[in-house]
């Protein structure tokens, strides 16, 4: 009984702490960055970790305005989130990255009629963890992708094998058998021994064109920002003599800085550009034009050629690999060309389609993901 006494007396005249005491002493204890604010933006509480942001002693920050405390947020993402919930008087949330601490913030602000708080944590370990799993991701998509490309390849070659390169060993075998039968004469002979030698010629040139073809994409990527000018020099200096002997009149419309690969960039294009000169008219001059544009978060560029143009019915095979149109025929080539062209617009994420009518010139249409190396586009 003693004791309830002495306990009950003691409350009375010796109070332990205040409730105002007491909640500080609990709000100090939080890791996170925790603040109050007036509906004036003064300062009423915050933590330790809240003044670390401010990069100023705890005293130095109590009682004054806030954006007097980190005027550097003044005219940023971070002042709207505030002043919207400080406004509308709804509880918000929002993510940002703060550069000069180098830290994600997740932040969460609940507004009263009296004024604001703002509770936030660092959550810098999850978002390089989500980078890290998201990065993974994007390496198995590509992996995947590959696979995928690989498979169809292998599904050409075994289509080459059992059809293209069957066909002139077949004729080398009828032309030898020919010339080794008594009755032929010695010119029937060398005229067989010529054939023989042409299918040979012929599937030598296949053979060297699945090689150069299966070496496009064997090396690893390597993406970088690059101006368009400079993937068009290089062209224009590696086919300066097709380009001089044909008269090319080459036109693009804008010179964009993208992420490619530049050595696989500088192909394709080289691909394109011999392409159409192998199959110009006779009729005009070579012209080409280039035509870049951003759509959305691609890409997409439209070359296009005044040439002997492509027959509508051979639009759906001319990326195979040593597929030829019809009015192409007679024009010397191995029909490696636009195959490594689609294999080359492939390995950076892209689709290619073809617009043609003969005799009014080609249109090639290739489109590939902004990538940042930033994976930024723009233009000149």
């Amino acid at each position: 009984m003693n004791c309830v006494k002495d306990i009950n007396t003691l409350r009375k005249t010796e109070p332990i702490f205040t409730k105002e005491a007491a909640l500080s002493v609990i709000l100090e204890q939080i890791t996170d960055g925790f603040f109050v604010v007036d509906s004036q933006w003064v300062i009423l509480f915050a933590n330790e970790p809240a003044a670390l942001i401010a990069k100023k002693p705890l005293r130095e920050v109590i009682g004054k305005n806030l954006w007097s405390v980190v005027p550097q947020y003044v005219d940023s993402e971070i002042y709207d989130h505030y002043e919207h919930a400080m406004t509308s008087g709804k509880p918000t949330s929002f993510i940002t990255y703060l550069d000069e601490f180098k830290v994600w913030l997740e932040t969460r602000l609940f507004p009263t009629s009296q004024g604001l708080t703002s509770y936030f944590r660092d959550i810098t370990a999850q978002k390089k963890a989500e980078s890290k799993q998201t990065e993974m991701f994007n390496q198995l998509k590509l992996t995947t992708q590959e696979l995928e490309r690989s498979n169809r390849d292998l599904a050409e070659f075994a289509a080459v094998a059992s059809h293209d390169l069957k066909e002139p060993l077949k004729s080398i075998s009828f032309w030898l058998d020919i010339a080794g039968q008594t009755s032929s004469t010695d010119e029937v002979r060398s005229k067989c021994f010529m054939r023989a030698i042409q299918n040979a010629k012929h599937c030598v040139n296949l053979i060297d064109g699945m090689l150069e073809y299966s070496r496009v994409g064997r090396e690893q990527l390597h993406f970088q920002s690059i101006s368009f000018d400079k993937i068009i020099a290089s062209v224009k200096s590696d086919l300066a003599n097709s380009i001089a002997e044909a008269g090319v009149t080459m036109i693009y419309s804008c010179s964009p800085i993208i992420c490619v690969d530049e050595i696989q960039f500088v192909r394709l294009f080289q691909n394109l550009i011999s392409n159409a000169i192998k199959f110009r008219s006779p009729a005009r001059d070579l012209k080409i034009e280039i035509e870049i544009q951003e759509v959305e978060e691609k890409i997409e560029f439209i070359v296009k050629d005044n040439g002997i143009g492509i027959p509508e019915s051979d639009l759906s095979t001319i990326f195979q690999l040593f597929s030829r149109s019809e009015n192409a025929k007679s024009v010397p080539g191995s029909g490696i060309g636009l195959a490594t062209v689609k294999k080359l617009v492939e390995l950076h994420g892209g689709t290619i389609s073809a617009e043609s009518r003969v005799g009014d010139g080609s249109l090639f249409n290739f489109s590939i993901p902004k990538r940042r190396e930033g994976n930024s586009f723009s233009l000149l």
